[in-house]
C-alpha cells in the first residue's frame, strides 16, 4: 500500500515540524515504532514485529524485527526524550488560544507491579489527551516525595500551555489536600478536587463540621463557602456535596472556584482520563501486556504510547469534521457515529486512508476547544431543526433534591 508509506512520512513531519533535537537516525527509529504500533493496535513488541513483516518491503523475518523493536526500546536517547513530547503536542495545539478555558486531569496508574505512572491529561471532546507524565518503579520504595512528582509534572504542563492559559485541574479525592492545591494555585489555575469524608468545614460564624455531615441522608445537595483543610492551617473554598439517590456514597468536591451547582457538571469531566487509561490498555494499545519490565524501557514504551494516542486523536478529529458536514436526517433516533469515540472514529479513520492510493495530508493540530462531548455534538448536528435535545444531566432541573439546611 502506498499509503502506509505516506502515513511514516506524515509521522515524521510532525515530529519534525516540532523542532524536535532527535537525531535523524533515532527519530526515524521513533516514527518506525510509533507507526508499527498503529497499525498493529498494542505495543506488544512480537504482535508489533509480526506487522512489521507483513507491511515492510523486505525479506526480514518477524525475529528481526522484534529485536529490533527492543533495540529501540533499550535506547537511551529515546527514554530521555520523553519530555520532548512537549514538543509534538505543542504543535497540535498550536490553535489553542489563551483566553479559551481548558480542563486540565491528573491521575495515577500502573503497569501491574512494575511501573507507576503519573499522567496530566486535557480534557478534549469528551476524552483526555495526554500532555505530561512521570514514572517510578512499583513496589519499591520511592526516592522522592509524590507530591514533588506532581509539581514537576505541573510544570511540564505548563511549558506546553500558553502563557496565561486560563485552567481548571480536576481530580481525585487523593489530590484533595492542600499539598496538591497550593501547587494549583501557584500556577494561577483554579482547582475542583473531590475531598475525603472526614474534611473539616469551618463556616464563616465557627461552626465546625465534618464534609460528611453536610448533607446527611441520600437526596440532598449543599453548596457554598468556608475553610477546610484544618491541619495545614485552613484554605479558604468553595463545598460542593451532591448526594444522587442509589449512589453508596456523596460526592464531595473542593475548589477555588465561585460555589455554584455547576461544579459538579464541570467534575464529570475527570472521567475522560479512566477512558484515556482504557485505550492504553485493555480497549486499545495493550499496554499490561507489553511484558517489558525495565522502568526506562517503560519510558520509551509510554512515550509510544502517547504519540499513538495523539496521531489517533488527530485522525478522529478528522473523521469527526467528515462526519459533522453530512446533512441532518430526519427521524429523532441517536446517530450511528455518536456512539463512537474519538479514539474509535481515528481508528477507523486510519483503515480509510490505508486503502486510499493518495490519501490528504493529516492536519496534525486540534482545534474545537469549546465543543461539547462528541457524542452530544454528533447528536446536536445531525438532528432535525427544531428537534430537541433532551438533556441528560442528573444535576438541574430534571432533578429534584432537597437543598440541605
Amino acid at each position: 500500500m502506498s499509503s502506509i508509506p505516506h502515513l511514516t512520512d506524515a509521522v515524521e513531519t510532525l515530529l519534525r515540524a516540532s523542532d524536535d533535537p532527535l537525531p535523524r537516525t533515532t527519530r526515524q527509529r521513533l516514527v518506525l515504532f510509533v507507526v508499527g504500533v498503529v497499525l498493529a493496535g498494542t505495543v506488544v513488541l512480537r504482535r508489533v514485529a509480526t506487522t512489521q513483516t507483513h507491511i515492510a518491503l523486505g525479506a526480514a523475518q518477524a525475529a528481526s524485527h522484534e529485536r529490533r523493536l527492543r533495540r529501540i526500546v533499550h535506547d537511551p536517547q529515546l527514554g530521555a526524550a520523553a519530555p520532548r513530547y512537549g514538543r509534538v503536542v505543542r504543535r497540535v495545539l498550536q490553535r489553542l488560544r489563551p483566553d479559551q478555558r481548558v480542563w486540565l486531569i491528573v491521575d495515577e496508574r500502573g503497569h501491574s507491579d512494575v511501573v507507576r505512572t503519573l499522567v496530566a491529561a486535557l480534557w478534549y471532546r469528551g476524552r483526555a489527551l495526554p500532555l505530561a507524565w512521570v514514572l517510578w518503579p512499583a513496589q519499591q520504595p520511592h526516592p522522592q516525595a509524590y507530591w514533588t512528582d506532581c509539581q514537576t509534572l505541573l510544570a511540564q504542563v505548563a511549558a506546553i500551555l500558553p502563557a496565561g492559559q486560563s485552567v481548571t485541574v480536576l481530580a481525585d479525592r487523593a489530590f484533595g489536600c492542600p499539598a496538591f492545591t497550593d501547587l494549583v494555585a501557584a500556577h494561577g489555575w483554579q482547582y475542583l478536587v473531590r475531598a475525603q469524608r472526614q474534611t473539616c468545614l469551618r463556616h464563616d460564624d465557627g461552626r465546625m463540621q465534618a464534609f460528611s455531615t453536610l448533607i446527611p441522608p441520600a437526596g440532598t445537595r449543599w453548596c457554598g463557602r468556608g475553610q477546610a483543610f484544618k491541619k495545614q492551617g485552613w484554605r479558604p473554598v468553595s463545598v460542593v456535596a451532591y448526594w444522587r439517590v442509589g449512589c453508596p456514597e456523596p460526592l464531595l468536591l473542593v475548589s477555588n472556584l465561585p460555589p455554584a451547582w455547576d461544579l459538579v457538571r464541570q467534575y464529570r469531566r475527570r472521567a475522560a482520563i479512566e477512558a484515556l487509561f482504557r485505550d492504553w490498555k485493555t480497549s486499545g494499545w495493550q499496554w499490561e501486556a507489553s511484558q517489558v519490565r525495565d522502568v526506562a524501557h517503560q519510558s520509551v514504551l509510554v512515550l509510544v504510547l502517547a504519540l499513538a494516542t495523539l496521531i489517533t486523536r488527530c485522525l478522529g478529529e478528522e473523521a469527526a469534521q467528515t462526519i459533522l458536514n453530512q446533512p441532518p436526517r430526519a427521524g429523532r433516533r441517536r446517530p450511528w457515529h455518536a456512539r463512537d469515540s474519538l479514539f474509535r472514529l481515528g481508528r477507523d479513520r486510519l483503515w480509510q486512508r490505508l486503502w486510499q492510493d493518495e490519501p490528504p495530508a493529516i492536519a496534525w493540530e486540534l482545534v474545537h476547544f469549546d465543543a461539547p462531548n462528541w457524542s452530544t455534538e454528533c447528536w446536536q448536528s445531525a438532528r432535525p431543526a427544531a428537534t430537541p435535545v433532551h438533556r441528560t444531566g442528573r444535576v438541574g432541573k430534571r432533578e429534584h433534591l432537597r437543598v440541605a439546611a
